[in-house]
């Protein structure tokens, strides 16, 4: 059973001999810290949402992707059955320059698309003329732990979480050769828990050299 914050701040507490509300406020930071740092060096099974879809609308070369939208695995066009183009901003509008110097985009079946995360919105060109369903996994965002009862959205890591917080407290009390120890078992135990995540029996990771048409190609 998950670890809620307010276990883990209760232990991280004893670990340092202080469960004052003071000082457990700032291991709620603490942790949250760890969290937003484990999630960063992975891509966790746990924050892929492998089933979402949305329609194209037509006429509309934008569309509003969901709140927690971090990144995307593919956009694969489940109408057509083809994936498109994953190109980065710049690309997209060099590639469709007289597009935009016209004031007129292109109309069509999406073949290429580039995604704003900050906004996350996805630009799909050439602009579709009938509704198109797209399968696209993402990349969840997480929120952090704010209430008590508040859980990590990724297995078995909360201990982990913990030894980073108490590394963290400890520097807050000054208690630098005690942080310097408690972060180095956390980074330890980070990378174990990583390749535990990463390792999988019946498949082989190898890097696949792959060399991208020229943009004009498109």
């Amino acid at each position: 059973m998950a670890r809620t914050l307010a276990t883990m701040r209760a232990n991280v507490g004893r670990k340092i001999g202080d469960t004052s509300t003071t000082t457990g406020t700032y291991i709620d930071t603490f942790l949250n810290n760890s969290y937003f740092d484990i999630v960063n060096r992975l891509d966790w099974n746990a924050q892929i949402n492998n089933d979402y879809t949305f329609p194209s609308v037509s006429g509309a070369s934008e569309v509003a992707l969901e709140d927690d939208f971090d990144s995307e695995i593919a956009v694969i066009d489940t109408t057509n059955g083809v994936p498109l183009t994953r190109m980065t901003e710049q690309e997209f509008l060099q590639l469709n320059a007289d597009d935009y110097s016209s004031g007129s985009l292109s109309t069509g079946n999406p073949e290429r698309y580039f995604i704003s995360r900050d906004d996350a919105i996805i630009t799909l060109h050439p602009t579709p003329t009938s509704v198109i369903t797209y399968l696209m996994p993402y990349k969840t965002r997480i929120t952090e732990l704010a209430t008590d009862s508040s859980t990590v959205a990724i297995n078995d890591i909360e201990w982990i979480m913990e030894l980073g917080a108490t590394a963290e407290a400890w520097e807050y009390k000054r208690q630098y050769q005690k942080a310097a120890y408690m972060q180095q078992r956390y980074e330890e135990s980070l990378r174990l828990r990583m390749h535990s995540e990463a390792n999988q029996l019946n498949q082989i990771h190898v890097m696949t050299p792959y060399v991208y048409p020229d943009r004009w190609e498109y």
